[in-house]
């Protein structure tokens, strides 16, 4: 005889059966150890009383028996799990032996009861029977029939006995209630035997849910990890794009503070990703040195946002460095084929790209600009401390949108000295605000908060962007672009030490094209010694050695024949396959050293 196989099936729980019938059975296991260990003290006990009242000589093959037939069982219960590892025979030898033990303490007390001499002692039996029979009920319930077995075979004909042989009323009435108290008692083990089994089938199903979650916790934490991958291989992609390459010049000044939305984490580096870029170069048309700046709003927040300035970025970078066109050019047409021409590229994506952009195109001499909004927030002029909208007389709807006026006109105008223009996206106005009404939040588009704001931060990107955090939560991305017109000159060696500077910066961010060239245009100027040799160290630090020779030239040109300025000039001259002159130098730099030798490269501490 098994565990009740429907009982076991229920609530759908089939696939458990294994499980449920060996936790039922180890329960059932450790009780029976102390029940057969209990039900030994209570025979060595109701054998004390007999023996106290009979002698011990009539009844000690009865007492070898059950004794060792039930140190048997025990030794059993105690021992059978380490040699017996089949579950389902355990509990067949355990129910058989339950019910021979049943049946010979059944015939025992019918043997033994009638010869009883005193009616106390009978009475004190009886009592420790049904004792026995209630300890049962608790401690076998771990089976459903287990109870029933073991107990009904000596309890029950004892109650009949009881009723039908003693002819005494006493007797009779006792016997009579063992009846439905022995039925009461199967009841009670039939409704704990189901908790017992409600409590396993409880937890399995929190076990299978905490493996649920757990393992929909490890997908998600996969998904995230995957995305975060995604995430950072885009902000890698446009990280070339949005970086601010312009020439310092003695009247320009740009500044870029960019705070994308979305932010994660990757590899222990705190990252953002969004759909603002903001970009600024040098051009070069006859006559007239020039910086276009842009700033861009990709439709989208995260990576759909990125996807658009990834783009815009690379599309508006094929388009500057197209010098010979920028050199054959007016100002004001090259821009209107520049913005035409983006518009070309994200017509192609049916709307689902959309990019809205200012252009701003400033002669870095005269202060005179051309603009274009394509449905971009208004610039801002900051005037003597005052701050008003920039006037757009012409705007364009954003690049992407079928509506397109290829003859759209340019805006035009001049800064003044001290003037800072500040161009931001449409995160600056879409801030997150209590409402104190519904108690929910409203996004506040006020746009001529702006110029309060602008005024607060003193026109600086930081402070502007501080005040904004100070007056709601931003909801977009947010970017912000401060170019200012200033007066006075700087010297040539302050203008050569910043770009250096923005370079070397450029150069360790891992943007060797950008860091090229601003080396580039810096080896165009006339430098100093320091300038120069710092120009070509860096230049061999990121292997562009034809620009290392430019410097090297520089320096020769100024007549610099000084250890340093000899040594790294070899250096430059070898790489560039002009060995000859490269171990002239060498020897004039190291005068003492009888074999001197290039040094191999990458030049990791070329710059120290």
């Amino acid at each position: 005889m098994q565990f009740d196989s429907a009982a076991l099936e229920k609530d759908g729980y089939t696939p458990h059966l294994p499980e449920l019938r060996d936790r039922l059975a180890a329960e059932m296991f450790v009780n029976l150890r102390f029940a057969m260990a209990g039900l030994i003290v209570a025979l060595t006990l109701y054998y004390a009383m007999l023996v106290a009242d009979s002698g011990w000589v009539r009844y000690l093959p009865w007492m070898l028996l059950h004794g060792f037939f039930n140190l048997g069982i025990l030794f059993y219960h105690w021992t059978a799990e380490k040699w017996l590892h089949d579950t389902r025979k355990r509990v067949r030898i355990s129910l058989a032996t339950a019910l021979c033990n049943g049946v010979l303490l059944g015939l025992g007390f019918l043997v033994h009861f009638p010869g009883i001499q005193n009616p106390k002692m009978q009475m004190a039996i009886v009592a420790l029977v049904v004792g026995v029979a209630g300890a049962g009920a608790i401690t076998l319930a771990c089976h459903r029939f287990f109870f029933v077995i073991f107990t009904y075979p000596w309890l029950l004909p004892l109650s009949i006995y009881l009723v039908f042989f003693t002819r005494e009323l006493g007797y009779i009435i006792l016997g009579a209630m063992s009846i439905p108290y022995l039925s009461l008692l199967t009841f009670l083990c039939q409704k704990d035997f189901e908790r017992r089994l409600n409590l396993i089938r409880a937890d399995i199903h929190l076990r299978e849910e905490r493996n649920e979650i757990a393992a929909n916790l490890q997908l998600v934490q996969q998904l995230k990890s995957q995305q975060d991958h995604d995430y950072y291989l885009t902000s890698q992609l446009i990280k070339p794009f949005a970086v601010n390459t312009a020439m310092p010049d003695s009247r320009l000044q740009i500044e870029f503070f960019t705070k994308q939305k979305k932010e994660f984490e990757f590899r222990n580096e705190k990252l953002a990703i969004g759909g603002d870029l903001s970009m600024a170069h040098n051009l070069n048309f006859p006559g007239r040195k020039m910086t276009i700046i842009v700033n861009a709003d990709a439709m989208g927040k995260s990576i759909q946002g990125a996807g658009g300035c990834l783009v815009f970025g690379a599309v508006f970078r094929a388009i500057v460095d197209r010098v010979s066109v920028q050199e054959q050019a007016e100002p004001e047409e090259w821009l209107r084929q520049m913005v035409i021409e983006l518009q070309k590229i994200f017509e192609t994506f049916d709307c689902s790209m959309l990019v809205s952009a200012f252009f701003f195109l400033i002669d870095n001499a005269t202060g005179e600009f051309y603009s274009i909004s394509a449905e971009h927030p208004l610039a801002v002029i900051f005037r003597a401390g005052r701050a008003s909208f920039l006037p757009m007389q012409h705007r364009l709807l954003k690049l992407g949108m079928p509506e397109f006026d290829a003859q759209f006109k340019i805006n035009r105008g001049r800064l003044s000295v001290g003037d800072a223009l500040i161009i931001g996206s449409d995160g600056r106005d879409d801030l997150l605000q209590e409402n104190l009404t519904s108690g929910g939040s409203r996004i506040d588009t006020d746009a001529e908060k702006f110029l309060r704001t602008v005024e607060r931060g003193a026109g600086e990107p930081v402070k502007i962007a501080q005040e904004i955090t100070d007056s709601g939560e931003i909801s977009d991305d947010l970017s912000l672009v401060r170019v200012a017109y200033r007066p006075g000159k700087r010297s040539e060696t302050v203008s050569a030490a910043t770009a250096l500077r923005s370079a070397r910066d450029l150069a360790k961010a891992g943007n060797r094209d950008a860091a090229e060239n601003l080396l580039a245009q810096l080896s165009e100027i006339l430098l100093g010694r320091s300038a120069a040799l710092a120009g070509l160290k860096l230049a061999l630090q990121i292997h562009v050695f034809s620009l290392a020779a430019v410097f090297a030239e520089k320096l020769a040109e100024l007549g610099c024949d000084d250890t340093h300025a000899l040594y790294w000039s070899a250096h430059a001259h070898f790489y560039v396959g002009q060995k000859e002159r490269a171990l002239d130098e060498l020897r004039r730099a190291l005068p003492h050293d009888p074999q001197p030798r290039i040094r191999p490269l990458p030049l990791a501490d070329a710059a120290a």
